[in-house]
């Protein structure tokens, strides 16, 4: 007779999922299995090993890692970026100054945005390189300072964490631009870093654009973060799709305009803006007028009367993405006080170098090593890739550190540990698991906020951190998961289920989990790596379950 409980077999396992989503490459479910233990110093410090702004990416990061958990398979992905801002708003930071003692090379490094200051962290403090950043500008963090509003990202949250980034050993120079990057490399720099940014906007090119009523996204929100008196009267509108845009438009609302559209030539679904920052605008009563792109811009001295086109989407175009064209006889004629243009941003460099670039005016690299066509200049972040996110411009600040130190007859490693490795790699689930209910962000409230440039994600508290936490389904463990031959029928539930979940209905050759003849034979193939449960979810009889293995009882 088998056994009444028998193990499942669930093969080789890969990295889980939200880790490989991470830009970074952050340990993402033993950070959460810290918290779940109460151990948020330790959390803190397992998310630090691969950022150095925690706190940051707590608050504005774009949370690749939620797109690819895999408990949305069960209902909702955990919420990984609110447990990542509960443990560094809770725990006070203690990384240390490092004495200047250095045994490396001079290193350059052209940009204080987090790119730029990525790359000086650990190339000055895990490398041991003498790191010098030049900033045009008078204060640091590149976009976080100057693009973000203060509601997504408080200044003193941003101003504290840049200071600890500081202490690092670097050493920085605001107010100096650099023109020619080589000319570093002639004043003695082994190796420079470019990481520029983009900060140049693109015009909408139509007659009447320049007006004074017609701002630059991103000037109009440097200029309001900066603390500047900006006049935009009662009637914005903001032509745009992407992060600049839906931050002009909320900003705008909270300097006291009564209406604010968004004026999109595409449809809605593909607005390149984060979703929850859409949601949250459409909130505060910010009116989204899509498929309508302006086509001329007039103005009596008071008004600016912008004509507009509807527009139809056809297929992808060279950018993936759906191209538009304008409906003949379809023109519409607002009236606004101001007009906001955030349609896109692009590195504004001096060409007049040896660099290579690309047609849209990003630097030509290397990709595997961000090497440029100059031998000893490397460059990273928006200047390279174009506007991207946050955690993205650390990533290629990690990924320039690492290269630009075997470049300098160093290992390249920058990984820094500060929890053993073995933490937290053995744990078992809550039983209620799969019934635990998503963790809502609470907020400021809708009216409230559109007055104030307060922060609108108020912050998870401690209950609610440990609940979210533990809805985390360790993809990373071999979790025992068991099957009771006693209850198993053989109704193939569990085998349908799986291949419904990677798109292929009821198609076994599809799905992860396998069932022989003999229902104790079932077992899963090695490119399942566990985690998603709907197998024990479905189990028509509870017969594949979570748990340790017991002997079985009676037989």
């Amino acid at each position: 007779m088998a056994n009444a409980v028998d193990v499942i077999d669930k093969g080789e396992f890969e990295q889980p999922r939200c880790t490989l989503a991470c830009p970074a490459g952050i340990d993402i479910p033993r950070y959460i299995s810290a918290i779940r233990l109460g151990e948020y110093e330790n959390a803190l410090k397992i998310i630090r090993e691969k950022i150095p702004f925690p706190t940051i990416c707590g608050y504005v990061c774009s949370r690749f890692c939620e797109m690819h958990c895999r408990r949305q398979e069960v209902d909702e992905p955990v919420a990984v970026n609110a447990l990542k801002r509960f443990v560094a708003d809770r725990i006070q930071d203690n990384m240390h100054s490092v004495p200047r003692n250095f045994k490396g090379k001079k290193i350059a490094v052209v940009g204080a945005g987090p790119a730029g200051l990525t790359a000086a962290y650990y190339l000055s403090k895990v490398c041991n390189h003498q790191v010098t950043v030049f900033e045009s500008r008078v204060k640091i963090g590149g976009m976080l300072d100057g693009g973000i509003p203060v509601y997504r990202l408080p200044r003193e949250i941003l101003n504290k964490e840049l200071d600890l980034v500081k202490n690092a050993g670097m050493e920085i120079k605001t107010g100096t631009k650099i023109v020619n990057p080589e000319s570093l490399l002639q004043k003695g720099f082994a190796a420079v870093f470019v990481a520029v940014g983009a900060w140049e906007s693109r015009k909408l090119d139509i007659p009447g654009e320049e007006n004074p009523n017609v701002l630059d996204g991103l000037e109009f929100l440097n200029a309001v973060n900066s603390g500047q008196i900006v006049k935009i009267g009662s009637n914005v509108a903001v032509v745009g799709g992407g992060n600049v845009a839906i931050d002009a438009a909320r900003t705008a609302l909270r300097l006291g305009a009564s209406t604010v559209s968004i004026i999109y030539r595409r449809g809605r679904e593909e607005m390149p803006a984060s979703h929850d920052e859409i949601e949250e605008a459409l909130d505060e009563g910010i009116n989204i007028m899509a498929l309508i792109t302006p086509t001329k811009i007039v103005s009596d001295g008071k008004k600016l009367r912008v004509d507009l086109i509807r527009m139809r989407l056809g297929g992808l175009d060279e950018t993936r993405r759906r191209s538009q064209e304008q409906i003949h006889g379809s023109q519409v004629t607002l009236d606004f006080d101001t007009l906001i243009v955030a349609i896109g941003l692009s590195p504004s460099l001096n060409k007049d170098t040896r660099l290579a670039f690309h047609k849209n005016g990003t630097i030509t690299v290397d990709p595997a090593t961000l090497a440029t066509s100059i031998t000893g200049i490397f460059a990273g972040g928006d200047a390279v890739s174009g506007p991207a996110t946050v955690i993205e411009a650390i990533a290629s600040g990690r990924k320039a550190a690492r290269n630009i130190d075997i470049y300098l007859g160093g290992d390249g490693v920058i990984d820094e540990h500060f929890v053993p490795q073995g933490d937290y790699n053995v744990e078992s689930w809550e039983e209620n698991i799969l019934n635990i209910s998503r963790q809502r962000m609470p907020l400021q409230d809708n009216f409230e906020r559109k007055s104030n440039f307060n922060i609108v994600e108020l912050g998870f508290n401690e209950s609610m951190a440990k609940a979210e936490a533990d809805r985390c389904l360790r993809c990373d463990l071999k979790l025992p998961i068991t099957v009771d031959t006693n209850n198993c029928i053989h109704c193939y539930v569990c085998q349908q289920v799986c291949s419904f979940t990677y798109q292929d209905a009821c198609n076994p050759e599809k799905a992860r989990i396998i069932i022989g003849d003999n229902p104790s034979k079932i077992q899963y193939k090695g490119t399942c790596i566990g985690g998603c449960s709907l197998c024990i979810k479905y189990c028509t009889t509870g017969a594949i379950s979570l748990g340790e293995i017991k002997e079985p009882q009676g037989i």
